[in-house]
């Protein structure tokens, strides 16, 4: 089987397309530069050119392929953002869903995996959720083009037969993402507050289980048509008591609390609004799966050492 990959060189892609080569799976990557073309054949994938936005191209570049995994992102990396700064992201989450859906239907693959996200369940009160709980309505300027790209997918699937498998994730950390290590280092230097009394669910997974998780999927895709599987580490624990243990076990002083307001102030009201959205994903909808950092506590012990390790 063969597996091609838009983000193969991203965070979470590279792991993936680790896994699957090691696994036995010809992998191809969707790859524009040189360094990125490099890096894919170093993991044993093949490189392959294209536009995400092009629907020619990426039927071309996925030629010979049995499985496609949308799996880019371009997420902003400063705190406060506009809807300018989302621009891209945006596009690559609807004209390339589209895109590369209407690839896997032309060569009539055996799945096509999409990427999403659980903050497109909102503010559920704390409430325990599952992949049937509803997805407002309202969303964020950031999070309206995920659900638009549920939606592509979705209609393909009822439409056209595209065998879709959408995985919503939790939070990534891992000790490679600049989030992670900026939150560790603000940390370390008292300078990350906890916004209001920190008592809202966070909800997350390691970069290295997130990988699993698509490996899992893509290995038993056959017993997953056509669903849509939220995955995290199943322990969603209050936003405090995670920046809390973080502090504890770099020795660093426990962290203080900033006002709601404040942080709406510093990051925009819709961006503070989702980062203390509170609900509780706990349901494993995937038999034979889980992953290897069963909780915050065991993922930054990893995280933590390996940026000591520096």
């Amino acid at each position: 089987m063969k597996v091609f990959i838009a983000g193969a060189t991203g965070l979470l892609g590279k792991r993936v397309a680790k896994l699957l080569v090691e696994q036995g799976y010809e992998v191809a990557g969707l790859a524009r530069s040189d360094a990125n073309r490099e890096l894919l054949r170093a993991l044993g994938a093949e490189a392959r050119f294209g536009s995400l936005f092009d629907k020619q191209q990426m039927i071309e570049a996925t030629q010979g392929c049995d499985a496609i995994l949308h799996l880019a992102t371009k997420i902003p990396g400063k705190a406060r953002t506009k809807p300018r700064d989302w621009l891209e992201n945006d596009r690559i989450r609807t004209e390339g869903a589209d895109a590369l859906a209407d690839a896997a239907i032309h060569h009539k693959m055996k799945l096509y995996l999409q990427q999403s996200i659980l903050f497109i369940y909102g503010n559920q009160q704390g409430r325990a959720l599952d992949s049937h709980s509803p997805i407002p309505v309202q969303q964020p300027y950031f999070l309206q083009s995920a659900v638009a790209m549920e939606d592509i997918v979705n209609e393909k699937a009822r439409n056209s037969g595209l065998p879709a498998i959408t995985l919503r994730f939790a939070s990534f950390y891992g000790a490679e993402s600049g989030q992670t290590r900026g939150m560790v280092s603000a940390i370390r230097k008292g300078k990350f507050p906890i916004v209001g009394k920190g008592d809202y669910f966070y909800n997350l997974i390691h970069l290295d289980d997130a990988a699993s998780a698509v490996a899992f999927a893509v290995n038993n895709y056959e017993s997953l048509p056509h669903r849509v599987v939220n995955v995290s580490d199943f322990h969603p624990s209050p936003f405090a008591e995670v920046v809390e243990h973080v502090a504890s076990i770099t020795e660093s002083r426990k962290p203080g609390h900033i006002p709601v307001w404040l942080a709406r102030l510093l990051l925009g009201r819709e961006m503070a609004g989702i980062l203390a959205a509170s609900y509780q994903n706990r349901l494993n909808a995937m038999p034979g799966w889980k992953p290897e950092y069963a909780s915050y506590r065991e993922g930054f012990a990893q995280v933590v050492a390996a940026l000591d390790a520096v």
